[in-house]
């Protein structure tokens, strides 16, 4: 493991002074004030430490992973209690904690201090750099949640007119995001560490990430002209494309499986994981606890055969067999993502279903459509031996990503080429021998979920779909396609086989559509969820904002 480690159990101890407003207030005692604090990069890298506990990862102990869950809030999975969001039914909340300013008033005390500073420009803005990275981090996730929103480009205090004021419209703070991005980019050091401080290469794929983002939420929710952020999303993923930092690790189900991560030549952002330092369960909760999680049929679905095709115009798919046969001539990565027959993450080796014998000795193990999430699993039991101590390295971004940014913005901005798909989405297909994409030849799904838009298009966004599934990107890109028809859909499991199953009663333990597919929610909610256009595009203000200040206007529909 490399030198330039940080740990982040002791970025979490230093979060506890770094941004307390009580660490400023013990002067009297410590004469540390703003004046005596803020005169070395040491003081400025202290502070800095506490907002790296932002990249959450796997989480900690026995709580859930936030990168394998975030599909919850999205067709590709189907958690024991129903998405409130994605079946419509989010209400509006007396508070919500993603709201508030208050990392952003930390990141303003230190930009407010940095101002004056005798430390020297070449030492002081690399440090300013990170602060801004941080600043458009938090600020994006708020965007994306609430839209309008309050750009504080200074600390308030108690008096501050911007507290009584109604947000800033969305384009002015995805202006001003893209400004101190840039400056990220252009002061922050070159360096390929994927586990040290941020560095210019993190800043470039944060940028490739939150203007793909903003330009198609703008095109297709019709706010705006969407191709100069398209465009800055594209130039950042080709710079990364041509630098030549980066490139694929050889085998997709390694990238996730491998305990440290820190060496793969894809990995851009990990959170360090290590032993009896900072430790997750998250093997531990792919096994025990798949009752909390399940694939979707929608998801096994999307991934294509063999052939490159879709299964609904292969002639070498046959699912007419259900789970024991679906996985046969696929895309090699749905295996990888969805436990197929012979999976050690298996009892028994088929999943556990409701009623099934297997359910009477592993009740937390109950998968409600009967496909059992296998990304992130590492087959070495070790890790899932040590419960919540295990030590695998969660990512938070990598190279994968980007290329699927590259393709699609290339496409939305019009000049994708056969050459762009060969160094991006074709690079992604050879790593695990599917045959490549080339424009002109691929077949239009009958099934797809997109049925009125290019197929080119309708194949970047499969492939979006089916290389990051299970690691938090889907329901971010079903609101900026305007897509959020698909939550209104019913979320089915496998199709059923009594043989397989013998002692499940069809109709008490299970219910089955008309097809035969096991329904995984068929009492609350029989025909899926629902989705109001444009309320449930954006999250409600909460109420106790609305009544600190009252000049604030709610979003759409709430």
């Amino acid at each position: 493991m490399k030198n330039n480690k940080i740990y982040f159990l002791v970025l979490t101890l230093i979060a506890l002074v770094g941004c307390n407003d009580d660490f400023f207030d013990t002067a009297p005692k410590t004469q540390l004030t703003n004046d005596t604090f803020w005169t070395s990069t040491d003081d400025f890298k202290l502070y800095l430490n506490s907002f790296y506990t932002v990249f959450s990862g796997h989480s900690y102990t026995y709580f859930s992973s936030p990168i394998i869950y975030g599909d919850r809030q999205s067709d590709n999975q189907a958690p024991d209690q129903y998405d409130e969001i994605t079946a419509g039914e989010y209400i509006l909340p007396e508070s919500d904690n993603e709201y508030g300013y208050g990392q952003i008033r930390n990141l303003n005390i230190l930009l407010d201090n940095s101002k004056g500073s005798d430390i020297p420009a070449e030492q002081l803005n690399p440090l300013i750099a990170e602060a801004k990275f941080f600043k458009v981090y938090h600020y994006f996730q708020k965007a994306k949640r609430f839209g309008d929103f309050k750009w504080l480009a200074s600390e308030l205090n108690v008096d501050s007119p911007e507290l009584y004021e109604d947000r800033d419209p969305r384009k002015l703070v995805m202006d001003s995001i893209l400004a101190n991005i840039d400056y990220a980019i252009t002061h922050l050091p070159d360096n390929t560490s994927p586990n040290s401080r941020i560095n210019r290469n993190i800043a470039l794929a944060l940028k490739s990430r939150i203007f793909l983002y903003e330009g198609t939420h703008m095109k297709y929710h019709g706010t705006g002209d969407p191709k100069p952020f398209l465009q800055e999303s594209y130039n950042a993923s080709k710079e990364l494309i041509e630098n030549g930092d980066y490139s694929l690790e050889p085998d997709f189900r390694t990238l996730f499986s491998q305990v440290d991560k820190t060496s793969s030549p894809e990995v851009i952002l990990i959170k360090d994981y290590e032993p009896d330092l900072v430790t997750s369960s998250v093997q531990y909760q792919l096994d025990i606890n798949s009752a909390l999680d399940a694939a979707t049929k929608s998801l096994v679905d999307s991934f294509l055969d063999a052939e490159g095709k879709p299964i609904s115009q292969s002639t070498i798919y046959d699912g007419s067999g259900g789970w024991s046969t679906e996985f046969d001539n696929r895309d090699p990565r749905l295996s990888a993502t969805v436990a197929a027959p012979n999976s050690n993450l298996l009892y028994g080796g088929v999943p556990t279903i409701p009623g099934s014998s297997q359910s009477t000795f592993h009740s937390m193990q109950i998968s409600r459509t009967g496909y059992v999430i296998e990304k992130h699993w590492d087959l070495n039991p070790e890790q899932f031996n040590l419960r919540e101590n295990c030590y695998i390295d969660a990512i938070m971004m990598r190279y994968g990503e980007v290329l699927l940014n590259y393709a699609e913005t290339a496409y939305e901005l019009g000049i994708l080429s056969q050459a762009d798909l060969d160094m991006s989405i074709n690079l992604l297909r050879a790593r695990v021998n599917m045959p490549p994409m080339i424009l002109g030849t691929m077949l239009k799904d009958v099934d797809s979920d997109f049925p009125s838009i290019d197929v080119t298009l309708d194949e970047i966004r499969r492939e979006r779909r089916v290389e990051l599934a299970m690691e938090n990107f889907r329901y971010d890109d079903i609101i900026r396609w305007k897509a959020g028809d698909l939550f209104t859909k019913p979320i089915r499991g496998v199709l059923f086989d009594q043989d397989l199953y013998p002692e499940v009663e069809v109709g008490t333990d299970v219910v089955l559509d008309n097809e035969g597919y096991i329904l995984a929610y068929p009492n609350s909610l029989p025909n899926g969820g629902t989705f109001e256009d444009p309320k449930h595009y954006l999250f409600p203000i909460p109420i106790d904002e609305l009544t600190l200040n009252p000049d604030l206007t709610q979003n759409p529909g709430w």
